[in-house]
């Protein structure tokens, strides 16, 4: 092991705390996205698809009362077909809800750990990374006026 520090030692150092501050960056843009996914999904199960079953659900019943009123007492062939498939849309919807109604109880308590981790781990990024980080340079920086006094003293 050699005695002398390099110069080219010193380089490393500063561009492995230059990485580790794009590191940091891209983490944190990494876990932004994650949690902004998250909440896309959950919006899209509690709003987006409530709304739109419950849109094709309107429009069954629109479709069974109109398809009604116009075949009057006797329904031809083509008006019971058409009312069977939206009674069969409507039961299929109806299980849709349901099935939609349990995952909008379950969610948060699915996504809570997840979401609570996602801050946990940003957090440590933030900070830990950063430290390191400063801690590096700093140390650099100490190499560095090492040397100088070094080189002062032997001239």
């Amino acid at each position: 092991m050699s005695n002398k520090a390099n110069i080219n030692s010193f380089d490393a150092l500063e561009q492995f705390a230059g990485h580790l501050k794009k590191s940091r960056e891209q983490i944190t843009q990494a876990a932004s996205e994650i949690r902004n996914e998250i909440f896309r999904r959950q919006k899209t199960i509690q709003e987006t698809l409530p709304q739109q079953i419950n849109k094709q659900i309107l429009h069954c019943q629109e479709l069974i009362k109109s398809t009604k009123q116009n075949s009057g007492f006797r329904p031809s062939a083509e008006a019971k077909e058409i009312l069977q498939r939206a009674k069969d849309k409507l039961i299929e919807l109806d299980k849709k809800k349901a099935i939609l109604q349990k995952w909008q109880q379950k969610l948060p308590a699915l996504l809570e750990p997840h979401h609570v981790q996602i801050i946990k781990f940003r957090s440590y990024t933030d900070l830990e990374i950063q430290r390191a980080s400063e801690s590096l340079l700093q140390k650099l920086k100490t190499l560095d006026e090492y040397t100088q006094i070094k080189a002062k003293k032997e001239l």
